[in-house]
């Protein structure tokens, strides 16, 4: 498979020299359109991304068996995976589970004997050799399993006939070896009633992880007879079991659980969940927890205990019809890792997380991406002093108006790409606490978010290459170019510095320039204008590719002289 970066790097110069190919050399007309195929460039990045996570998935599924290792701490969703806005597929949702890639089909699995019309008969394999339950697969594909010992880790026991089966019913008691029942139906995606799992005792068990997961067939489960008093993971448990529209999980004891990754991650058919019964006062890690149920309407989790939490990235990641979340209640004060925890979270109005302790989470990147009908968010009480990584934080919140982040100590953070891109209402923002020595990426940090007019800048801040400040159109009451407040006010800017977005972020110096800086209004009488050397005119193309005008002209240049050869050598000629 090719590269992501190399696709990236491929994609830009094919773009590029489209660009450049097929319009009229006009160097306005070359920088606009380089700016639209750069846009293009982004929404692909996006779409190479999360087929490249699916392969990924795909193929560990098909090809590999959990490594045993790595229950401790299953798929634990890495921040440092995590930099982009769509890592979690919006998003970042692929599987970070570690597999072990098997050199040969594990032996005694299942022992294998077909008979009569049945597909296949057999027993499940147990560790130390003891004799499992047996099993057949009628020519209907309906999965029978006698009472006896069952045992499952890793993959499902059946997993060679996943395909095959149809239903499943248990015909009498079972009892779990070795205290785990992970993977039990996992990649059984054709079956559609599991009957009997009241046989199950599972008083033993301590490992369900993935034990529903990829049974996307079933539309109903009934777990209503498990005892899961000494359970103490259940990530992955119900993950992509994406038909199933209803869970009742008030009978599951969870005061033994440390790892919810995933739990419910990928469940779009769900439209009802109740977890208020959920004691969560051991839990540590609560990733992706919620990700990606998109037909979820409501969600209580205002009774969680998350006092031992240390990751809650991702948690509700791509919940795009919930209205409402109260998270007041939640104990963060051990969170390390928050990133994209609300990401793409379309449709929720209103977020309080004033009661947050962030003093020692390092992950903040895509916390609020994507939530697009928000209108208000207060981050007053955030403690950032410890964050690396800011990028693409409120990227496409496309209903914020105004976003005031005076109170961030950011002296440690690296990444601020994409931090505001995209954000469509957005007219205030308050960056004047910015600390930025440290940063080294701001690649499109205010891009496209044209309706920025107030910006506050602080003496720690500088800006990187590609910061990308939209350019100010000129009209409609203002003059095209930005002048600090100094003296005066928002409205009436007294300030001497006047100049368009690309020289603001070319010469801005906080030690000297530091002010809020604000769209000048038209008023010839009051309003100091641009010295001639500082001033881009404002019809000038300049949001921050004066090189890519440079090679336009350039290029320009190069056909002029090109024509002016050719027309000498004629008349030499003739």
């Amino acid at each position: 498979m090719v590269s992501y970066a190399k696709l990236r790097k491929l994609l830009a110069v094919l773009l590029s020299a489209t660009v450049l190919a097929v319009q009229p050399i006009n160097s306005a007309q070359v920088v606009a359109q380089m700016g639209e195929a750069e846009e293009i460039l982004l929404l692909n990045e996006e779409i190479i991304k999360e087929l490249e996570m699916e392969e990924q998935t795909e193929s560990s599924l098909e090809s590999s068996e959990l490594n045993e290792s790595d229950y401790e701490e299953v798929n634990s969703i890495a921040p440092e995976q995590s930099e982009t806005l769509d890592d979690l597929s919006v998003e970042g949702d692929t599987d970070n589970v570690e597999d072990k890639t098997l050199e040969s089909p594990q032996e005694s699995q299942v022992d294998l004997k077909v008979e009569g019309s049945d597909i296949a008969t057999g027993n499940i394999s147990i560790p130390g050799g003891q004799t499992g339950a047996s099993w057949r697969i009628d020519s209907g594909g309906n999965l029978f399993v006698d009472s006896g010992l069952i045992h499952s880790s890793g993959r499902s026991p059946w997993h060679f006939y996943r395909n095959d089966i149809k239903t499943i019913t248990f015909l009498g008691p079972m009892t779990v070896a070795e205290n785990r029942l992970s993977s039990l139906f996992r990649a059984l995606e054709n079956v559609v009633s599991i009957e009997g799992l009241a046989y199950l005792d599972t008083s033993n068990v301590t490992n369900m992880n993935y034990m529903f997961a990829y049974t996307g067939s079933l539309t109903t489960l009934d777990v209503s007879s498990f005892d899961t008093s000494k359970v103490t993971s259940m990530s992955l448990m119900f993950w992509r079991a994406k038909s199933i529209t209803a869970l009742d999980l008030s009978n599951f004891d969870t005061s033994n659980v440390t790892r919810m990754i995933r739990m419910f991650s990928r469940m779009h058919s769900l439209t009802t969940l109740d977890v208020s019964s959920f004691d969560t006062s051991n839990v540590t890690n609560m990733g992706g927890m919620f990700s990606l149920t998109d037909s979820l309407t409501a969600l209580d989790v205002s009774n969680f205990d998350t006092s031992k939490v240390t990751n809650m990235s991702s948690m509700f990641i791509g919940a795009e019809s919930l209205t409402a979340l109260d998270v007041s209640n939640f104990d963060t004060s051990n969170v390390r890792y928050m990133g994209f925890m609300f990401a793409h979270m379309r449709s929720l109005r209103t977020l309080d997380v004033s009661s947050f302790n962030t003093s020692k989470v390092r992950y903040m990147d895509g916390m609020f991406s994507s939530m697009e009908s928000l209108s208000a968010l207060d981050l007053s009480s955030f403690d950032t002093k410890n964050v690396v990584n800011m990028s693409s934080m409120f990227a496409r919140t496309k209903s914020l108006v105004t976003l005031d982040l005076s109170s961030f100590d950011t002296k440690n953070v690296v990444n601020m790409g994409y931090m505001f891109v995209n954000m469509d209402s957005l007219t205030t923002l308050d960056v004047s606490s910015f600390n930025t020595r440290k940063v080294t990426d701001m690649v499109y940090m205010f891009y496209n978010s044209n309706s920025l007019r107030i910006l506050s800048l602080g003496t720690n801040f500088k800006f990187l290459e590609n910061a990308r400040l939209p350019k100010i159109s000129s009209g409609e009451g203002y003059t095209g170019y930005w002048q600090n407040v100094g003296t005066g006010t928002i409205a009436n800017p007294k300030g001497s510095f006047v100049l368009t977005s690309a020289k603001l972020m070319k010469t801005f110096d906080g030690a000297t320039m530091a002010d809020t800086f604000v769209w000048q209004p038209i008023d010839s009488t009051k309003s100091p204008k641009p010295s001639p050397k500082d001033s881009i005119k404002p019809n000038t193309p300049e949001t921050g590719e004066a090189s890519s005008s440079s090679l336009a002209m350039l290029i320009t240049g190069l056909f002029a002289a090109l024509a002016l050869g050719i027309t000498r050598k004629k008349r030499t000629s003739m």
